[in-house]
């Protein structure tokens, strides 16, 4: 199992390091780093002005096994999982990201279950009042389901989908601190012979955020 997660985790962090060549290409290089912070905060259009940005949270995650791939479906079990994401804002509103999603580990008839996905984000902010950014995103890309069952153990992937909304709120000159709830769904194909079976993430989320 740790082969499939080290597998789609070099794959994801290759693809994030091309997001930040990308930006590198499109954004005026700012000096320093965490050495300007201050104690004092920003408001979101100021935040603007660094068009680059890496984040990473926390995920609760609830999985919904859909279509029953395991014999019964999994159903409100939470699990903790992380996310890491960046981004380039191409403008005040809106924004293009890699998101890298580890929703957790569950068990469920007699399987041990690891998901996990890799996002293209676009993400549309509205800097409504000062210090506060209500957000929404919509995305697609891999979704990857790795199980072990006695001495057997598998892995497929899908085409995933995804939406967020959520808030953030700078706290100082280059960081945020973001809340959101965030929805991934996917089909894996599985048994013989191989149908496509749903699988279903509700996650609720904290992450913070450092632009540059």
């Amino acid at each position: 199992m740790k082969k499939y997660i080290k597998g789609i985790s070099t794959g994801a962090a290759t693809a994030l390091g091309v997001f930040g060549l990308i930006s590198v290409s499109f954004a005026d290089s700012n000096g320093g780093f965490l050495d300007e912070i201050g104690i004092q905060g920003e408001t979101a259009e100021d935040s603007h002005e660094r068009n680059r940005y890496v984040g990473f949270g926390i995920l609760n995650t609830e999985y919904d096994d859909d279509d029953g791939i395991w014999g019964s479906d999994i159903v409100g079990e939470s699990e903790t999982g992380i996310t890491i994401y960046q981004g380039f804002r191409v403008n005040d509103w809106f924004s293009v990201e890699g998101q890298l999603n580890y929703f957790g580990g569950y068990e469920s008839g007699g399987a041990d279950v690891d998901a996990a996905s890799f996002m293209v984000n676009g993400r549309l902010g509205v800097p409504l009042v000062p210090f506060v950014e209500p957000f929404a995103k919509i995305g697609i890309g891999l979704g990857y389901l790795g199980w072990e069952m006695g001495t057997r153990d598998d892995s497929g992937t899908g085409l995933a989908s995804s939406y967020a909304a959520g808030v953030q709120v700078p706290f100082h000159e280059r960081l945020s601190a973001n809340v959101f709830f965030q929805h991934t769904s996917y089909d894996i194909e599985a048994g013989t012979p191989s149908e496509d079976y749903g699988q279903e993430f509700n996650s609720f989320g904290a992450s913070v955020e450092y632009r540059y």
